[in-house]
């Protein structure tokens, strides 16, 4: 993500110069310890991008905090989930990391035995086609 009216062309592939193209600094989760830092991490380096970045990333306790950065404008650019950059209209989706470049994002399910309101109508409500629309408003899809 970019601040509102901020963006710049970029290209998720190899070969194309993001450190040259980005003219500040980039924020996401921390690197080494942050799920949001660890897959930016993967997919900069499966791009063959992080030599050149690693030393202009602010990393943050948490996914928001990259988001608040670049609200800001404090950062050029921010690598954050499309979920979170969905909740803001002051920042603007430069482009999307391919699948492959990193892990795969995803938020398992499951029942803890003796949890409150937690039964079987909540888990078929998810899996419904009315989940399914508010799921995709905000950048998910169901895995079945």
């Amino acid at each position: 993500v970019v601040p509102k009216g901020h963006g710049f062309p970029v290209r998720f592939e190899p070969g194309f110069d993001f450190a040259k193209a980005l003219n500040g600094h980039l924020c996401t989760g921390e690197p080494e310890s942050v799920p949001v830092g660890i897959y930016a991490k993967q997919s900069l380096m499966q791009l063959g991008w992080w030599q050149h970045l690693k030393n202009r990333i602010v990393g943050t306790p948490d996914v928001r905090g990259a988001l608040a950065f670049v609200e800001r404008g404090e950062c050029a650019a921010g690598i954050v989930y499309e979920s979170d950059a969905r909740i803001t209209d002051k920042v603007e989706i430069a482009g999307v990391f391919p699948e492959e470049s990193h892990a795969p994002i995803v938020y398992p399910m499951a029942f803890v035995a003796g949890a409150r309101n937690m039964d079987q109508g909540y888990w078929t409500y998810l899996q419904s086609p009315a989940a399914e629309v508010i799921f995709a408003k905000y950048g998910f899809r169901i895995l079945k």
